[in-house]
């Protein structure tokens, strides 16, 4: 896995504003730059949301007695499973 650049974030941003100005059906009520703002924001805060979440499991695993060897098939097992933990925890606590 990969993390995303800020230049990424900004190439999938200003690749989402293209399309949905290019779309026959959308009609952005705001000027493009502001849009592709926004969701530049918002790409970034959901970046820096999975970032805390894949630390929180990190610390997780690392607190545990015997916690498996890193990069091993058993901790990439463990460490997906406590990610989906963690997402499914909050959205459960937004009810």
């Amino acid at each position: 896995m990969y993390k995303l650049t800020r230049e990424r974030v900004s190439l999938l941003a200003r690749l989402i504003t293209d399309g949905l100005e290019n779309q026959s059906s959308n009609r952005l009520l705001k000027d493009e730059e502001i849009v592709r703002q926004a969701i530049l924001h918002a790409l970034v805060d959901e970046v820096k949301h999975d970032e805390e979440h894949r630390s929180n499991v990190r610390e997780r695993i690392l607190a545990m007695k015997r916690p498996p060897v890193p990069s091993s098939k058993e901790w990439e097992l463990l460490f997906r499973k406590l990610l989906d933990e963690e997402y499914e925890k909050e959205v459960f606590d937004e009810k």
